[in-house]
């Protein structure tokens, strides 16, 4: 087991990065700067300047945030803190509360709002895209929708909560057989991520193999930030690679550089976590936050972005802020959301965020990193 000084530092820097990592996953969905109407692709001007830029971003740093939050989810599924380790099926058990009920109650939810949204003529637009035709589903159909049997639920980000409990369930099952399994499992995932060869719908080689990382982190008790001092050159190694990639983008080249370059952010993430004052201070805030936001982003990025494209997507200089600053619109809504249900529904609020903001990191902000020691990165 860990000190309490230990495990303290650690929930507070992962708790740091929760936020910020979250609204990288936001830009990540406003990748491609298009959108349909009623069938109809929105007429968008674009400039090889907003590819470039949108590219590394999105497609680059940004990328980053979802081997992050694996790499932790797995990490804390399996660390020991000051308390004895409860039994797995325990720690199964209580996923149910932490990821899937609030699972099911969003995707329900999403669906009924398309639903709704395709039945009304003045909505129907909005609404359309990969999920149109919703009215014409039997229930098996519709509930295939929500498990997302043909690779994505219908609140699309929620891949992530359904990969991550598929892990967990494996891991669950297998035991005490994972640790020695690890020595296979790692390096075969890691491959097929290399060569972009995975033959399962799910979970994705991603998810797999970030949790699995994680998962012998906490087992062989390697600290996540043992590479601190490596701070600014795994940041300016980052910055590199996604810029070369970006440049290379179309030769067979670029997806190594992305893969060093990921490797090298989750570096530098993990390590610029330590720091502290004022922004730290703010994002530890935030962190309580970082789940509901997760999970309202979408279908709300969609309809803004449509609206915005309609609207200023004329010439390069428009469709760019659209893609800057639909996500910033977003993020504030969702945290207004947050605020108002936190003072009228709190009880309704922890249901729907998995009961996260239970235990106290910052004096006068409940956070996350209870239910992340529970959950990973349900809260991400």
């Amino acid at each position: 087991m860990h000190s309490s000084l230990e495990s303290e530092t650690l929930y507070r820097r992962f708790d740091t990065l929760r936020f910020p990592l979250i609204i990288l996953v936001i830009y990540i969905h406003n990748a491609s700067i298009q959108a349909t109407a009623n069938g109809q692709a929105l007429s968008v001007s674009s400039s090889p300047f907003n590819e470039s830029v949108i590219y590394f971003f999105s497609q680059g740093i940004a990328r980053c945030a979802v081997p992050l939050f694996y790499l932790m989810a797995g990490y804390l599924f399996f660390y020991r803190g000051t308390q004895p380790s409860r039994g797995r099926w325990d720690k199964l058990r209580s996923r149910i509360y932490s990821l899937l009920i609030p699972y099911l109650i969003w995707n329900t939810l999403v669906l009924l709002l398309f639903l709704a949204g395709q039945s009304l003529p003045a909505t129907a637009s909005w609404f359309s895209g990969s999920h149109a035709g919703l009215l014409s589903m039997n229930p098996a159909e519709l509930g295939c929708e929500i498990i997302g049997c043909r690779q994505y639920p219908i609140a699309y980000q929620f891949w992530f909560i359904r990969d991550l409990m598929i892990l967990i369930v494996f891991s669950v099952l297998i035991g005490e057989w994972l640790r020695p399994a690890l020595w296979v499992l790692v390096p075969l995932s890691f491959l097929a991520w290399l060569f972009q060869y995975w033959p399962v719908l799910m979970p994705s080689c991603e998810a797999t193999l970030f949790f699995l990382i994680g998962a012998g982190m906490a087992r062989y008790r390697i600290s996540p930030f043992a590479l601190d001092p490596w701070r600014w050159p795994a940041v300016v190694l980052a910055v590199v690679a996604f810029a070369l990639s970006t440049g290379l983008r179309d030769a067979p080249v670029s997806w190594l550089l992305h893969v060093v370059a990921t490797l090298a952010g989750l570096v530098a993430a993990l390590s610029l976590s330590a720091r502290t004052g004022p922004i730290g201070t703010a994002m530890l805030s935030l962190a309580p936050t970082s789940f509901f936001l997760f999970a309202v982003h979408e279908p709300t990025l969609q309809v803004l972005r449509k609206i915005g494209l309609r609207l200023f997507a004329a010439t390069p200089a428009g469709a760019l802020a659209v893609y800057i600053l639909a996500p910033v619109a977003v993020a504030a809504l969702g945290l207004a959301l947050f605020a108002l249900l936190q003072r009228t529904l709190p009880r309704m609020l922890a249901i729907l965020v998995g009961k996260a903001a239970r235990r106290p990191v910052v004096p006068g902000f409940a956070c996350g990193s209870e239910a992340a020691d529970s959950s990973g990165t349900t809260q991400s």
